[in-house]
């Protein structure tokens, strides 16, 4: 509740800024699970959310994926790009540009850029309970999340991989069910 609660405030400032927003923080601070549960928010908005990720062996390159959508993105679209700082300084130009039709973007980054930082995200006990509570709700019993917190020094995304290694030892076959969930959240 405490999460989705903050999760309303974060698209309100959205909104406030047009709808174009960064999430900011760093590495492990809980920017891509913050910009999914943005997303479930973005729709009660009446916006479509297309996620968008990068990854490390792409980040010097602006991907086909990322091109296609956002060329094809429309008012009702909300672009959702994560690691938008990994781009090329011409690439992060022309998303700016190019995503002026969609009805919002909201990237993260770990530092301050275009987009107007509308949530910084601070690495926390209470953070990864909500994620992990908002993410895939039956771990709340079989996992730790102050143990995983301290085990991990407070990097999120160490503890949502080893939430998901330790899950998937105790029941392969709903570890699998969550795996699409919680490997976009810790990518």
């Amino acid at each position: 509740v405490e999460f989705e609660f903050a999760m309303s405030d974060v698209a309100l400032r959205l909104k406030r800024h047009g709808y174009r927003g960064a999430i900011c923080g760093p590495h492990g601070s809980g920017k891509t699970a913050m910009l999914q549960a943005l997303g479930d928010q973005l729709m009660e908005h009446g916006l479509t959310p297309l996620p968008l990720f990068i990854n490390q062996d792409r980040k010097h390159a602006l991907p086909k994926d990322w091109r296609r959508t956002i060329r094809n993105a429309r008012h009702t679209d909300a672009l959702l790009l994560d690691g938008y700082d990994l781009l090329p300084t011409w690439a992060r130009a022309w998303v700016w540009f190019a995503s002026m039709r969609a009805g919002a973007v909201v990237v993260t980054t770990h530092r301050e850029v275009r987009f107007k930082t509308v949530a910084k995200p601070t690495p926390s006990r209470v953070l990864l309970n909500c994620l992990l509570a908002h993410l895939a709700p039956s771990f709340e019993d079989s996992i730790n999340p102050d143990q995983l917190f301290d085990q991990c020094d407070g990097n999120l995304r160490d503890a949502l991989r080893l939430a998901y290694d330790q899950y998937a030892k105790r029941d392969h076959t709903l570890a699998l069910k969550h795996q699409p969930v919680l490997a976009a959240a810790s990518a």
